[in-house]
């Protein structure tokens, strides 16, 4: 597991986080994608829902023993261990710690479980530490996995059948969050059609590509924004060369790239021009004959770095891309030298608000990623879920983890008794402090909330009725109309690019969904810096028989036995 990876995407979404009351006031809403797992598309459409959740007081004051459902509270104590990470201090107050917060309060009033940690780790060591415990069969009753240890931990036999929990106890917004997109993250935790672990969802919009183009510069030139990848090029030309900043110097470009094409800082710079040639990177497609294969090494992909190679000669990559990290290519964004970006829904908080403050005038458009020749585009997208949380073999209550998750949604998805003391909490001694990464028994989002939120966002915009808008929607509008350079980026994010994300008709996932193979563990990363250093130097200039020698490469190095395993473990 990536712990890690919790606390970077903590990092780099800081400021959306905190300015959003640190993700806890969240609008109720869900979605159902009708999205075919076999094919890997998916459609971003959302659906709404209610849920009916029995209130624990009054199940409390019966004098009977209450039928036992989603949030019935326990009639005597129950402990529940669970292995926890350490994030940062500063998300207490005084009196609170990692092992006694306001999460094991709610949990211990509302539901009568009480929360011990059998262990504690900083957030960055967390996965070495849960390889130790699966490899010493010292589990704790409930803990959160990576994919690697789900699947370890189901061979071993070490975590629960929870088939039978999860048809009872999740609320219906519990799980139309875990089973978003047609249970596509279910997958993973499914063996022989049982289910070993619950997902633990993020924003689905975290990795798909929006365009980003500067307006201002579009209207100097009297250019229309670029559709498809044609376009593309001829407003990438005349960013370069016809002086759309206006001080009379050939100092501007028209993409940006970073050393890493966006694989590391999560912009989707290189899939999102790949997409429009069909070539899907990283990710694993099915062949003509039903088979596995990986989107690096396909013919598509030399297309895309054919086009990519033309825009390098016409100046439109900075010549220097390949040593530039994105904070290097953030601040040519920030100092106006960079007029497109491929980015993610919440660019325009970051990097894009950077160069908003520098230069208020700057004004860009958001628009869907560049179509190829036939019109369509489906963006490429990682999964919504790399984290699943299991229960121990043989643990009495596998239900309550569940019970917990319906509890944590309750608290941030309202109007209710739990979300109203949450927010007062949040707005009051909370504010600003990142408590929702102790939820209880873990952290999670809804994948779908942002979507939603901007859809009733922009219908109050045009019927002029805000009196429907939730309490996060409200405080989303209150900020955006506050003006400035956040204003602005608040306005950006939910009224333009969560619209681009609600537009796109199909979406590319890969095809495989399961564990890293062996191989594809020892492999990848020599294989990995192969691709990248083979592309890299394409792009900059090399023959484009090179992508075939890489091909050849690739395969002999270890990618023909990845692909033999992929595809044995498919079966």
């Amino acid at each position: 597991m990536k712990s890690i990876n919790e606390a970077s995407r903590q990092t780099k979404y800081r400021l959306l986080t905190a300015a959003l009351a640190c993700t806890v006031l969240l609008a109720g809403c869900s979605g159902n994608n009708g999205n075919n797992a076999s094919t890997g598309e998916a459609s971003p459409a959302t659906a709404s829902q209610s849920a009916s959740v029995e209130s624990p007081s009054a199940a409390a004051s019966e004098s009977t023993a209450p039928e036992d459902g989603p949030m019935t509270k326990y009639e005597q104590p129950i402990e529940v261990t669970i292995g926890q990470s350490n994030y940062e201090a500063s998300s207490f107050i005084e009196g609170e710690s990692v092992d006694s917060n306001i999460h094991h309060k709610f949990n211990e009033e509302y539901l009568n479980i009480k929360y011990k940690n059998k262990w504690v780790v900083d957030a960055t060591k967390a996965g070495e530490k849960v390889n130790l415990v699966i490899a010493s069969d010292d589990l704790p009753d409930v803990m959160k996995v990576g994919l690697n240890q789900l699947q370890m931990l189901i061979k071993n036999g070490q975590v629960e059948d929870l088939t039978e929990a999860w048809a009872k106890y999740p609320t219906e917004k519990v799980r139309s969050m875990a089973e978003y997109q047609d249970k596509i993250a279910f997958l993973p935790a499914t063996k022989e059609g049982k289910i070993y672990g619950i997902p633990l969802a993020r924003d689905f919009g975290e990795s798909i590509g929006i365009m980003y183009v500067r307006q201002d510069w579009l209207d100097k030139l009297k250019l229309q924004a670029p559709t498809n990848l044609q376009e593309l090029e001829a407003v990438a030309k005349a960013f370069v060369n016809d002086d759309p900043d206006g001080n009379g110097k050939k100092d501007t470009y028209g993409i940006g790239f970073d050393k890493e094409m966006g694989f590391v800082s999560g912009q989707p710079m290189l899939t999102s021009i790949a997409a429009g040639f069909k070539a899907y990177p990283k990710l694993w497609v099915k062949d003509d004959s039903g088979n596995f294969a990986y989107g690096s090494i396909q013919p598509q992909m030399k297309e895309t770095l054919a086009f990519l190679q033309n825009m390098y000669k016409l100046g439109a990559l900075d010549p220097e891309f390949a040593v530039k990290d994105f904070a290097k290519v953030t601040e040519m964004y920030t100092n106006g030298k960079i007029g497109i970006l491929f980015g993610v829904f919440s660019a325009p908080i970051y990097p894009l608000m950077t160069n908003k403050e520098a230069d208020p005038k700057a004004e860009w458009t958001v628009l869907p990623i560049p179509s190829g020749a036939d019109g369509q585009v489906a963006p490429a997208a990682k999964s919504f879920v790399n984290e699943w949380i299991v229960v121990r073999k043989g643990f009495e209550h596998p239900e309550a983890a569940i019970k917990s998750m319906n509890l944590w949604a309750e608290m941030f998805v309202g109007p209710n008794e739990y979300n109203d003391r949450w927010a007062e909490a949040n707005s009051g001694a909370y504010s600003g402090k990142n408590i929702n990464l102790y939820a209880l028994p873990y952290n999670f989002d809804s994948p779908y909330q942002n979507l939603k939120n901007g859809e009733n966002l922009r219908a109050a915009k045009e019927s002029g009725d805000e009196s429907k808008l939730d309490v996060r929607e409200q405080w989303i509008l209150s900020e955006k109309n506050k003006g400035g350079s956040y204003g602005w980026a608040i306005e950006k994010t939910f009224y333009e690019a969560e619209k681009v994300l609600l537009e796109y008709k199909n979406i590319r996932y890969s095809d495989y969904q399961g564990a890293p193979t062996p191989s594809m563990i020892s492999k990848s990363p020599t294989l990995d810096k192969l691709e990248l250093e083979t592309f890299i130097k394409i792009i900059m200039g090399a023959s484009l028989d090179e992508f075939d020698r890489f091909v050849e490469k690739w395969r002999a190095l270890g990618g023909d036995q990845i692909t033999q395993e992929v595809n044995e473990a498919a079966k």
